[in-house]
């Protein structure tokens, strides 16, 4: 394996703290209210039949699966929170049960602004799991026992050292190599790289020579 120079990283001197204390104070600072627009869009506003139940709209399932992608909640949690929410609020409405939310989030695509710790180039970790696929093969195993045919998808990531966020991914069958799924997941993150972390599976020359053309310090796996 070819040798690479290490980079010197660039070392910045903290000149004003007392106001960078603030800011990481008010990092935690989160104030989150419900407008009047969707107070009075909560429910669907369609033809109803005589007795029937409330049903939420579209707009009600989207609040809640915000709230949930930005505080990292989980769905029972999510509709606690809720519940404690608008109860503050002294507001007329009712919460979703998390089971609702949860057969309703499909098709929803929430998009949030990523969050970034620093202008400073990013560690990239990459990472690769297996993800086993149910289905009519999981259901001849069970029935007539184990079967050399087992299907298999390989999940890669990759993700920012620095806040833990997931940058790029990329869903795949098990053929493919994690050197080449790393490769197509570099190209996707436009921000500046300074280092490159992962195992043994990314010590393949097409990821030295990706590292190479964006000035990247190479992984160094154990």
């Amino acid at each position: 394996m070819q040798n690479h120079n290490t980079k010197k990283k660039t070392r910045y001197k903290l000149k004003n703290w007392p106001e960078y204390n603030r800011s990481l104070i008010r990092r935690g600072d989160i104030t989150l209210w419900f407008s009047e627009d969707i107070a009075n869009s909560w429910y669907y506003d369609g033809p109803k039949t005589r007795g029937a139940q409330k049903v939420y709209s579209d707009l009600a399932i989207e609040t809640a699966l915000t709230i949930r992608s930005i505080l990292s909640l989980r769905l029972r949690n999510l509709q606690g929170f809720m519940e404690s929410l608008v109860k503050i609020m002294k507001l007329r409405i009712t919460i979703p049960d998390y089971t609702t939310i949860c057969r309703r989030q499909c098709g929803f695509k929430i998009a949030l602004r990523r969050i970034t710790s620093s202008k400073e180039p990013l560690h990239v970790i990459l990472d690769s799991t297996g993800l086993k696929v149910f289905g009519e093969g999981e259901w001849k195993v069970r029935r007539h026992g184990y079967t050399k045919h087992r299907m298999w998808n390989k999940l890669h990531i990759a993700i920012d050292a620095a806040t833990g966020e997931i940058i790029a991914q990329a869903l795949t069958t098990n053929k493919v190599s994690d050197a080449d799924a790393g490769v197509d997941l570099l190209k996707e993150i436009e921000e500046e790289i300074s280092d490159l972390g992962g195992d043994g599976g990314y010590d393949q020359f097409k990821i030295y020579e990706e590292c190479d053309k964006r000035d990247i310090n190479p992984p160094n796996p154990n």
